[in-house]
This record gives C-alpha cells, structure tokens and sequence, in this order.
C-alpha cells in the first residue's frame, strides 16, 4: 500500500505532465487560482451579526428611534427593556419593565418615555436613584469636608451626628415601605410626621436624640433637607418640588437653653467628698489613688477656666504656661493656650486662671504612675495607654456619675431637677464671672471662645440678676414724687 507521501509525489508528477502538455506555466496556474478564491470570499454568502443583548427590538413610536422595547439574549425570563436615549443631553435611560408581555412592555415604556422625557425638559436627569443612594453620596461628600479646624470644614463629630441622623431617616423610609423607590416617586405629604415619629420611638442606646427635644428634632430635620438640596436638587435628580415636606416641631417662645449648675454649698460638698474621701478611699492601690487625683483637679480646672470638655482633653501640657515676665513665685495664674485645631469655633484664644498649684499635683500623680509629662503631652493623657492619647469624655464621665452619686449630691440634684454633667462646669464658670466677677461681657465672651450674643441670649437672667441696682436707680425717688405713669394721662381731654 502506497503511503501519503508517495501519492503526493504522484499527484505532483501527474500535474506537472499536464502542465507539460497544455502549455501552462506555474505562475499562471497559481494567479488562476488566487482569482478563484477571491471571487469566491466576494460571492459567499455573509456570515449575519446578531446582536445577542438587544433581541425583538421594537420602536415606541415609528417616527422615533430614540426609545425602543427588547428582550435580551443574555437572560432566560424573557422580560423586556425600555431604552431611551436624549440627544440634546445625550443622556441614556435602560430599565427593566419587569414583563415578558410585548403589549404590557409597550404601554409601560410609553408612560415611562413620557415621565423621564419631562425630567430631562426640566432640566433632571433621566436616571433615578433612592433614598439610601442618595444618602451614601451626601455622607461620602461630607467626610471629605472632616477637617481639624471647625470653620474650614466639619469636626469627625459633627460628621458622626449626620450618620446617625441620616440612619434615622433611613429607617423611617423603610417604615414606609419606600426604600426601594426613586426618590421623587415618594409623595413629600407622606413624610410631614417624621418628627413626631421620631418621638414616639423607644430610646435605644448611641441614638442621636437622647433627650427627645424639639429644637434636637428640628435641627435632624434641617440635617435631613440638607441632604436633599446637596445632591437631590444639585445633582438634578430632583426638583425643588420633591423634596419631602417634614412639619418642624414646636419650640419654648423662651429659646434661652437650660444650664443646670451647681450652688456653692453644692459645689464645696462634692469638692470636699473628692479631696477628702475620693482620694483617700482605703484599699485603692496607688495606680487608681493617682488617677483619682488626677480626675478631682481637672475637675477643679474645668470650674476655673471654662473650657469645653473637648477643648480641655485636648489640651497639651505646653500649652499652659506662666504669664510673660510674671516675677512673682507665689502667684497661682497661669495661662491656657486655647490653639484653634481643639477650639470649636476654629479659633485660639487665651484664658487667664488660677490653677497653678492644680497643674502642679498632676503633674505630680503622673510622675508617681511613672510616667512623667513628655513637653508634646496632653495634660491628661491616658496612662495605661502607649501611645499617651487623652482621656475619652466617656472616660471622665464614667468617673463623674460616680462621685455625683457617692457624694450624695446626686440624690440632691435629682429631687431638684437638676441635670448635672461635667460640662455643668463651663457654664457654671460663666455663670460665677458674671454674679462675682464683673468681667466684661465682651471680654468673658473671647475667654469662653463664644459670642457676646449667645452669653446674651443664654445668661440674660443673670445678667439682670447682677444689674439690679442698676435698674432700680432712683424708683424709690420716683415713689416719692408721686409720679403718675398710666396711661390715663394722655386719655384725659
């Protein structure tokens, strides 16, 4: 049997005979053949594209190519798609119309051809997005603004507060059952009552509004509009008509807020049960006896300069120092660097007070825990921490409830209706400066890092309380004389 190898050999010499004997060279056999093939690839019959994602396309409208129903290849349901595309915006639309129907696909896409070509004529986008969506945006835009200094962007905070405001918001919509809808699909009357939702609902722990007060409500309900203007009505994905109508609480005519503060008997009774009990408790070893003196003289530094609790946790050691060219050994005024990263208003300020021999024995307690004031120190920085960050206001609170109610004061407080927290002790500085200071309103203003207005607006009981005599100058003149003030004086003919 003859092999592949040799019937090739045989075919070659067969043709080569033949070419012999017709009289044609190889050349020409070999463009005769090139020509075949060519007039073959031109005459074959084409290979059709199907586009394998758009199947039984069908127009809206035969006039109009911009917006079409089909099924897609790529999907075993069947259901159809409505694409509509805006040349003037060159914005693209696709959503599913949830049917395998033709007809049902046909009259819903042409409804939502007529919706969505009105947001794009009002100047919206043409694609939708949801409540949570919406909210994601807002958040991840806001976290950019977190910055150290107050007026330049948001303290961590302050972003924190707009997390939990904006969670509560979420599970109102989802109470709803609007969670998965388009943002402008919610009807706005529907969510007026969110405040009053907000009151009914069982305090749970971390939630943003403990106390439940209206102004803390009306502020959350300013949070949650803000989120819609930023990137609902900015974003165009809404108009201004969407934006959902939430009716604001109530609030006291009387806006002047609340401060609890101590007397001056309540204050030497919890003083003296930190200085002569707290610290000196039996059976407490010297680690927690350091931390307890610690804890009674940044307690006394708050009553004395006014700080916020933030502004005093993230105080550091170098930034509370003698006055400049202050010669006198025994004098207890030190003062207090304020610098504008740990202010709330994004300004530094300096504070004057007599806490010199306070600062000392901290010092003291911190050398005694073997761990001694490094010069970049916070002035109370965690001590069983390596890396020396401040006490957390949780921390210094945790220890505060403690002696308010050890002491007995806490008992006291609570039969008066007092609500006293650590940071009781900045407005009871402002308070003291006022009734036995005579400091200037605007010079105590600059010193608490506030404004003259809001000392105004929140002391102004105090205020008149240390001007009585000012304000009755010469009534009693005035009774002597007689004089008739009503207003029967200008009726009388």
């Amino acid at each position: 049997m003859e092999s592949k190898e040799q019937i090739r050999s045989s075919n070659r010499d067969k043709l080569a005979e033949l070419l012999d004997d017709s009289g044609v060279s190889v050349d020409i056999l070999a463009e005769a053949l090139s020509s075949i093939r060519r007039a073959t690839e031109l005459t074959a019959p084409k290979e059709r594209h199907t586009n394998k994602l758009h199947q039984n396309k069908e127009y809206l409208w035969e006039d109009d190519t911009s917006a079409y129903i089909y099924t897609r290849g790529t999907t075993t349901a069947g259901n159809y798609y409505v694409r509509i595309y805006d040349k003037k915006s060159k914005q693209r639309y696709v959503k599913s119309l949830g049917t395998a129907n033709r007809e049902k696909a046909m009259v819903d896409a042409r409804v939502l051809y007529k919706m969505t070509n009105g947001r794009i004529e009002a100047g919206q986008r043409a694609t939708t997005i949801t409540t949570q969506i919406m909210v994601d945006k807002y958040l991840a835009r806001e976290e950019q603004r977190i910055s150290p200094y107050p007026k330049v962007g948001i303290t961590k905070e302050r972003f924190r507060l707009k997390v939990h405001t904006l969670k509560k918001w979420m599970e109102f919509i989802e109470e709803l059952g609007f969670s998965k809808k388009a943002i402008q699909e919610i009807p706005p009357h529907l969510t007026r009552d969110y405040g009053y939702w907000v009151l009914q609902q069982p305090r749970k722990k971390g939630d943003v509004n403990k106390t439940k007060s209206h102004t803390a409500i009306n502020n959350h309900i300013s949070e949650i509009k803000r989120c819609y203007m930023q990137v609902g009505v900015r974003d165009r994905y809404i108009g201004r008509d969407d934006v959902p109508e939430i009716d604001r609480l109530g609030e006291q005519v009387d806006a002047a807020p609340k401060k609890d503060i101590l007397t001056t008997k309540q204050y030497e009774k919890l003083w003296r049960y930190c200085e002569y009990k707290y610290c000196l408790e039996s059976g407490i070893d010297n680690a927690e006896k350091q931390k307890r003196i610690i804890f009674t003289k940044s307690l006394g530094l708050m009553a004395n300069l006014g700080t916020r609790v933030k502004e005093l946790l993230g105080l550091r050691i170098s930034e509370v120092y003698p006055k400049p060219k202050d010669k006198k050994k025994d004098n207890d005024v030190l003062l207090v660097e304020i610098r504008a990263t740990n202010s709330k208003t994004g300004k530094s300020r300096i504070i004057a007070a007599p806490i010199k021999k306070r600062i000392e024995i901290i010092k003291k307690a911190y050398e005694a825990l073997g761990k001694p004031h490094q010069p970049n120190d916070y002035l109370l920085f965690n001590p069983t921490k390596e890396d020396r960050r401040h006490y957390t206001r949780e921390q210094i609170t945790k220890r505060f409830r403690y002696v308010l109610k050890a002491s007995g004061l806490k008992e006291e407080l609570d039969a008066e209706g007092k609500n006293i927290t650590f940071y009781s002790f900045r407005h009871q500085w402002i308070t003291w400066r006022i009734r036995y200071g005579d400091v200037p309103i605007a010079i105590l203003a600059k010193a608490a890092g506030t404004s003259i207005q809001m000392i105004d607006k929140t002391y102004s009981k105090i205020l008149v309380e240390k001007n009585t005599e000012v304000l009755t100058k010469a009534q009693g003149a005035l009774r002597m004389l007689d004089v008739e003030l009503s207003t029967e004086l200008y009726n009388k003919e």
